[in-house]
């Protein structure tokens, strides 16, 4: 074996080397390593032998399915700059594709007695193909500053059709493509003045690459004419979708990282690329809830707290500059949005309309409620009137919140939370009868409409509740539905309230029936609970 050792350190020619090596037995030197876990082949490459290396591989010895003990050849290769040897190993060992472990790259380094710098000794990823601590081929020759091995590598998965671009030598769009931060950063390094990086923000924003993108808006990169003047918000909920908990959690730090550079979550031209409403549309249907809800409440969380309006009007926007410039600005994919709560519950308002359809899906409820929540916290305004269903109808936010919740939680806690922020069954755009109407089609249970309707009625004006009364009287199956209660509700009607109860319905919207707002009154708390029962 020390004699194979010497033809490769002596740079012997081929014959030399194969005739030392040819007189032992293969799986003897295949299976031979020093005390650095180094084979002959490493030790071929370590020495820029390419005449060794070219021996071994012609030879048979060291080909793929034949794996190094620690170290993969390429990587090696690679750190040491050697380009030459690199191509050959990329040709012969073409599906060599592992990673190498942080620890064991710093082993290596020591080994060959390679100083590196503090960043590249320190070297730990948020983002990579396995996990936070491995280094693929292109990271290591990137952290090693050879750009001729990162080009190297770069072309020749273009040339195998690895990576498909509609430009050869598009360098940092292909890094972009191989998620490959470090590569990219080594290029940017490298290209001095304005280069044109709209391909490789394409590429890294539909892909989900943080890092990539993060270094291409961090190194300048411009944006206005991407995507027909679309915000990269709109480009991302509409273009990209993610299916799993890991692909959620990507898109929680695209979205991060699009509000860290400074992109306007306000941005609404064109038409219906409202962010806030592009995500909700994209991805806030019922399925797969237990998977994405995590992921989508943090992403709608982010948006509200950077700024996004739960009331602006899309509908509104886009026919003022219909109007202002004679032709439709809008993008195409979605409707245009009233508001974030007609965009939310337009996906529930359509699937409660469909008699017996299954709607239990595991997570909806909380994740239903969750969602309400956050948007009522961050200034939604629940009497809001919209369009919804079909044949469509315009009602309150507040009504279809009531018509959603039966079929999504059957529970009334959403109703409870919408009346706290100022959900008014007083207000145009709600009725008693059509939410009646909805229950007994989808024939609800008899104890939780009685529940919500006791909720609504004790918070209605005097002339509401009797005009309510009515309604329910008048409605065909409601003397089979809920006939003691009718006749409750109808005996309540036609009395004379007292002067303190008026004062608390006065009180109350004095209050903009806020539930906050009336814990704020310097009353005693049993006051407080008879002007609003759900302080």
């Amino acid at each position: 074996m020390d004699e194979v050792l010497t033809s490769i350190k002596n740079q012997d020619d081929g014959l030399n080397l194969w005739g030392t090596v040819e007189k032992l037995p293969r799986k003897d030197v295949i299976a031979w390593h020093d005390s650095n876990h180094f084979d002959f082949l490493h030790h071929a490459i370590i020495h820029n032998n390419v005449i060794a290396v070219g021996t071994f591989l012609t030879r048979g010895y060291f080909k793929s399915l034949q794996e190094p003990n620690i170290y993969p050849y390429q990587h090696v290769a690679c750190l040491l700059g050697f380009k030459t040897i690199l191509t050959m190993l990329l040709q012969e060992r073409q599906f060599d594709d592992k990673s190498l472990h942080k620890t064991d790259f710093k082993q290596l380094c020591r080994s060959l007695r390679i100083s590196l710098s503090s960043e590249i000794t320190n070297y730990n990823t948020d983002i990579d193909f396995t996990t936070p601590d491995q280094l693929s081929v292109l990271d290591v020759a990137s952290l090693a500053g050879h750009i001729g091995c990162v080009k190297t590598i770069l072309d020749f998965r273009q040339l195998k059709g690895y990576i498909s671009l509609k430009q050869k030598g598009d360098y940092f769009s292909l890094a972009c493509y191989g998620n490959s931060p470090n590569s990219l950063k080594l290029l940017l390094q490298e290209k001095a003045g304005d280069v044109n990086l709209e391909d490789s923000v394409k590429i890294s924003l539909v892909k989900m690459h943080v890092e990539c993108l993060d270094c291409l808006l961090s190194h300048g990169a411009r944006t206005e004419s991407l995507y027909s003047g679309m915000n990269l918000f709109h480009v991302l909920y509409s273009y990209v979708y993610a299916f799993d908990k890991e692909q959620f959690k990507g898109l929680v730090k695209m979205t991060s990282l699009i509000l860290k550079h400074g992109f306007d979550v306000k941005a609404c031209v064109p038409s219906r690329t409202y962010p806030l409403y592009s995500f909700i549309d994209k991805y806030f249907g019922r399925e797969d809830i237990e998977i994405k809800g995590g992921g989508i409440l943090h992403c709608l969380k982010l948006l509200l707290e950077a700024g996004a309006d739960p009331n602006f009007n899309e509908v509104i926007a886009e026919n003022a500059h219909q109007g202002q410039h004679g032709i439709f600005g809008g993008a195409f994919g979605r409707e245009p949005f009233s508001s974030a709560f007609h965009a939310f519950l337009s996906h529930y308002v359509q699937s409660s309309l469909k008699k017996g359809e299954e709607t239990e899906y595991r997570g909806l409820p909380g994740f239903f409620f969750k969602v309400c929540q956050q948007l009522l916290q961050n200034g939604a305004d629940p009497n809001y009137r919209a369009i919804f269903g079909t044949p469509e109808q315009e009602i309150s936010v507040f009504q279809a919140a009531c018509l959603c919740s039966m079929n999504v939680e059957n529970e009334n806690r959403t109703i409870k939370l919408f009346l706290q922020y100022g959900g008014d069954p007083n207000g145009s755009g709600f009725s008693i009868k059509s939410l009646l109407e909805w229950h007994i089609r989808l024939n609800a249970l008899e104890s939780e409409t009685e529940e919500l309707l006791n909720m609504l009625l004790g918070t209605m004006s005097h002339a509401n509740y009797r005009q309510s009364s009515k309604e329910m009287r008048d409605l065909a199956n409601m003397d089979i539905f809920l006939p003691n209660f009718v006749q409750s509700v109808n005996k309540e009607s036609i009395t004379v309230w007292t002067l303190k109860r008026f004062c608390c319905v006065f009180i109350l919207n004095s209050c903009q029936r806020s539930s906050m707002k009336v814990n704020s009154l310097p009353v005693p708390e049993n006051v407080k609970k008879q002007i609003f029962p759900f302080c």
